[in-house]
């Protein structure tokens, strides 16, 4: 397996003359149009990032090529393009036929508007979810305030009313005292046995029956929350998060606003990825929907127009799977090993991609597995 390159000098140093002294001028073009950007090697290829990536140029058996062309070039631009080898994305050239260097820092000035655009929505919408946390934090502070009068409320009138109840008991049976007491005066004075009549007892104070009558306590469960847990099922178990808890509002941002041909398949492979198991969320990382459990793991490669390709990862820092490898079950062949932890799934596009859903669906177990 070629040893992969980890700078863009490492990429050159092998080239022919030719092709080094092309794009080392390829090179020096893009620098002094995007001082700001930094350079490093994305999906093998010599790249330059700023507010994600840039531009990526390569050399090949037969030509060289400039990767990261805008997909909003003005109409100016495009007829500028018009005598040149593209596709999607991509313009071709020979060595011995050198991109004009105006033309390079044109389609470099494009990528850094689209990509500084992209920043910015980003921005907006991390502010707008912001804004509407703390709206809705603020609406429950205030509503949580208007319920606490009430329940005091409540809990007072109930403690009243449990007082006025006992004293209406405690005067009632005040009353049948004085009025046995009347009777057996009435009898000793008949000239009754005074022996004979009952001690009747004294009646309850107010405050002895207030104090004896139970209370009712508002908000008081009947049971205490030790019972009910101690009651709870002992296999009773938190339910596993639904998908669209796992869904990132940014990920779904991305994706209404890029201009892409498979956009469709792109969103499908998204929920299959996500239905793959319950602890799989995603986000945006190296300017891409990326997936993740513990780690990164997935992203996809948007460069890719003819066909939805992934390339599966072990996160951003080196493990030790990058010396060792990792033990994939892919019976069916979809992954194309780049390293020893690094892979690329391509899926194709409509009925091609449909048919690998169930293959690519286990695939995606196995990786997370191996982690």
């Amino acid at each position: 397996m070629t040893a992969i390159p980890k700078t863009i000098d490492e990429y050159l140093a092998p080239l022919s003359r030719d092709q080094r002294v092309a794009l080392e001028k390829v090179r020096k073009t893009i620098r002094a149009a995007a001082p700001k950007a930094e350079e490093c090697i994305s999906y093998q290829l010599p790249t330059f990032r700023q507010d994600g990536m840039l531009v990526s140029f390569g050399a090949w058996k037969e030509h060289c090529a400039l990767y990261g062309l805008s997909s909003r070039l003005p109409d100016a631009l495009v007829r500028e393009l018009a005598g040149y080898d593209t596709s999607k994305g991509t313009i071709r050239f020979r060595p011995d036929a050198l991109l004009p260097a105006t033309l390079v820092k044109k389609l470099v000035k494009a990528r850094l508007a689209e990509n500084a655009a992209r920043a910015a929505l980003r921005v907006r919408n991390k502010s707008a979810e912001a804004a509407t946390k703390r709206t809705s934090a603020h609406r429950s502070t205030r509503a949580a305030t208007k319920r606490a009068p009430a329940a005091a409320s409540t809990k007072l009138a109930t403690e009243q009313a449990a007082v006025a109840k006992s004293t209406q008991v405690s005067a009632k049976h005040a009353r049948a005292a004085a009025s046995k007491e009347a009777a057996a005066k009435r009898a000793g004075a008949r000239g009754a046995n005074p022996s004979a009549t009952k001690r009747v007892p004294a009646a309850p104070s107010i405050h002895v029956a207030a104090k004896r009558a139970p209370v009712a306590k508002a908000g008081v469960p009947r049971k205490s929350t030790a019972v009910a847990a101690k009651s709870a099922p002992a296999n009773s178990r938190a339910p596993t998060p639904a998908i669209g808890s796992r869904i990132d509002p940014a990920v779904a941002a991305f994706l209404r606003e890029l201009e892409h041909p498979l956009k469709a398949e792109l969103d499908a492979v998204r929920e299959w990825i996500l239905a793959a198991g319950p602890d799989v969320r995603e986000g945006i990382k190296w300017n891409a929907p990326s997936f993740r459990t513990s780690d990164w793991f997935a992203t996809f490669h948007l460069r890719s127009k003819d066909g939805v390709q992934l390339v599966f990862h072990t996160g951003a820092k080196v493990k030790a799977s990058a010396r060792t490898g990792l033990a994939i079950a892919d019976p069916t062949g979809l992954m194309n090993w780049l390293a020893k932890d690094r892979g690329l799934v391509k899926l194709g596009s409509g009925a091609e991609l449909l048919d690998k859903r169930e293959a690519f669906q286990s695939l995606v177990r196995a990786w997370i597995r191996a982690l």
